[in-house]
């Protein structure tokens, strides 16, 4: 959608200052960030009555808008008495809710597990072979674009299995399971916020918030990071993509852990487990070695996938354009429509976030363009593999 509207200088000066510090790639981007952030804004008055801005832990210098109005007009006057703190309004991570303070839940926590099952699920087939080439279609699907969920819902069924050792229903996995995402999305935005970490790296990203979008959002949730059976009866998401979960042989109506899945779940895990340094990975050591060994022993398409990204970037082909110059040859001769230039990009892009995720690559941010650097991890990966 393309939407114009009237700028002034003033206006345009700022935006171009917020994307040539890094923190937004374009002006839709801005402009996005800002309208939800308003939209937050608007709840919160609307709920309170009030908006606290500034001031010290004792309250002194605080200012009070008891009228919950959020015209451009009020807004603008907000910003012209309060420079200094209404740019939070336009930090890359939007503004988090206040009126409750969230934990991580105990579904997703280390202890609490039971025995291990009787039985796991088996493996997913594969019909690709490492070192085969695989063509972008039938990549992962690139709205599978953070690792962190895998990590949180092999440790939700882990939980869950002692209730149902035999599978656990579809429709209970994916709902108990979104529920208490929903909830760890509002603790990793708070945290997020309160780090100022910024959207790239952000670890509230994919999973869903308690909003007024929250049940599309768990569905969505649900249905790409848990799972969906198909009208054939066949599950498809990212933990089966990893081969972290299948359905059950006893039941195809339910959703059971394999053994790598299990043992993925075990791992102590620096976000679930609170540490207070577990800002600078989504990951622990042993669960990204854990990962990459995984990867290339077992999910053959990422493995290539990630090769052929590094292949890219480390001969040059190092910002989003050129690596979809690079991976064009690819896309299926008789792909269709389907196949289209967007497609490619939200392949790459979901395979690279994904890598970003594992430490693979780190993104290089200057005014509104983007490049990619291979970090040692990822080195090591593209050496091994």
């Amino acid at each position: 959608m393309i939407l114009c509207f009237n700028c002034s200088a003033e206006t345009k000066q700022m935006i171009d200052s917020l994307i040539s510090k890094g923190q937004y790639k374009d002006y839709s981007e801005v402009v996005s960030v800002a309208v939800a952030n308003l939209l937050v804004l608007g709840r919160e008055l609307g709920d309170k009555g009030i908006l606290v801005i500034g001031g010290d832990k004792q309250g002194k210098g605080r200012q009070y808008l008891s009228a919950p109005d959020i015209s451009p007009a009020s807004t603008d006057a907000v910003r012209k008495t309060h420079t200094g703190t209404s740019r939070k309004m336009h930090q890359a991570t939007p503004l988090p809710r206040e009126q409750k303070s969230y934990v991580v839940p105990s579904l997703f926590l280390h202890s609490g597990f039971g025995n291990p099952p009787v039985s796991f699920a088996q493996r997913p087939d594969e019909e690709i072979t490492l070192g085969q080439e695989v063509s972008l279609d039938r990549w992962l699907f690139g709205q599978f674009n953070k690792l962190l969920p895998a990590k949180v819902n092999c440790r939700a069924l882990a939980h869950l299995i002692s209730d149902f050792p035999s599978g656990i229903p579809m429709e209970v996995a994916t709902c108990k399971i979104s529920d208490a995402a929903a909830e760890l999305g509002e603790y990793l935005t708070q945290y997020d916020f309160m780090h100022q970490i910024d959207r790239d790296n952000a670890f509230a990203t994919a999973f869903p918030r308690i909003d007024a979008d929250r049940e599309k959002g768990l569905n969505r949730y649900g249905n790409q990071f848990v799972g969906s059976v198909s009208s054939r009866g066949k599950l498809s998401g990212l933990l089966y993509e990893y081969k972290l979960a299948n359905l059950s042989s006893n039941n195809t109506s339910c959703i059971q852990l394999t053994r790598a899945g299990w043992d993925f779940a075990l791992l102590p895990n620096p976000v679930l487990e609170g540490n207070k340094d577990f800002a600078t990975s989504k990951f622990s050591h042993e669960e990204t070695d854990w990962l990459l060994k995984h990867i290339q022993q077992a999910v053959p398409v990422e493995a290539f996938a990630i090769r052929a990204i590094l292949t890219a970037i480390r001969e040059g082909a190092n910002t989003p354009e050129k690596i979809d110059a690079t991976l064009a040859p690819l896309i299926p001769s008789d792909s269709g429509r389907s196949l289209s230039p967007s497609f490619l990009a939200s392949q790459r892009s979901g395979a690279i976030s994904r890598m970003a995720d594992l430490g693979m690559i780190i993104r290089i941010r200057t005014g509104t363009r983007v490049s990619y650097s291979v970090t040692e991890i990822g080195e090591k990966f593209y050496n091994v593999s």
